[in-house]
């Protein structure tokens, strides 16, 4: 039996990224002035869209072309290891069910 080596690939989120998961994570907690925007759009995604191009200055084909590159690196990652900020400054592993979790997050605004 031949023993073959798994290979690790190394993916960075940049700070727009990172911007947008927090984000999508800040529509769950029911912050009222992002469930308004919810409400009044047809979908979570474009909502989601919207509210990241006013935050973050950029124009909603930006925003898309984040969100789709984002969605392309979580769902192709098996493994994500996250760097805690200083005073921690630690490394952290993400479970499989934290990592499902954010799959999960990232499907439900596709």
């Amino acid at each position: 039996m031949e023993l073959k080596q798994k290979m690790l690939t190394t993916i960075e989120l940049s700070g727009r990224e990172l911007g947008l998961i927090k984000l999508m994570a800040d529509f769950f907690v029911e912050k009222p002035e992002l469930t308004a925007k919810i409400e009044s759009y047809t979908t979570a995604h474009y909502a989601l869209m919207s509210t990241y191009s006013e935050n973050f200055g950029l124009s909603i084909e930006d925003a898309w072309k984040t969100f789709e590159e984002l969605e392309r690196k979580i769902n192709e990652v098996k493994y994500v290891q996250v760097e805690a900020p200083y005073p921690l400054k630690r490394w952290s592993s993400l479970s499989d069910e934290e990592l499902n979790m954010l799959r999960v997050l990232v499907d439900y605004f596709s």
